[in-house]
């Protein structure tokens, strides 16, 4: 809060968390792009992914480069649908327009996957107290 003339008090809104963060550390074009990408890649069918990947984003415009003229007729054609699930996939980006146009193709995204490490079971010996425990359990799939 500031002082006015006068003596009073101004009071201001509350700012969002989100707001303050951005205004210190602004997301680069190229966060929003990698979200886009890894959307674009995930949620369209392979054979749309695999011949058109999002090389660009500025000024709200995402730009897609295709691997030919008729990929990019073909995907313009489609754009108000891809701009639809675009917006509606809540990336945390506002897109207004799409460009096709062919060029080189930049790796597909993939999403990494922790291999889980499987452990070998210990079996010990269970305590009396379990074992009789589960002797009175008549259900054997209960029991198991």
């Amino acid at each position: 809060m500031t002082k006015r003339s006068g003596g009073k008090r101004r009071r201001s809104k509350p700012t969002a968390l989100k707001d303050l963060v951005r205004k210190a550390h602004p997301v680069p074009h190229h966060v929003d792009l990698a979200r886009i990408l890894a959307w674009w890649c995930q949620a369209l069918p392979p054979r749309i992914a695999s011949r058109a990947r999002p090389v660009r984003f500025q000024h709200r415009i995402l730009y897609v480069n295709t691997v030919s003229s008729t990929w990019a007729q073909e995907l313009s054609f489609m754009s108000t649908d891809l701009l639809v699930r675009l917006r509606g996939a809540s990336l945390g980006v506002t897109i207004e327009g799409l460009r096709f146009r062919t060029g080189p193709l930049p790796p597909p995204f993939e999403r990494r996957t922790k291999k889980r490490v499987r452990r070998p079971l210990v079996t010990e010996p269970l305590p009396m107290s379990v074992g009789r425990a589960l002797a009175r359990i008549s259900d054997d799939g209960l029991r198991d």
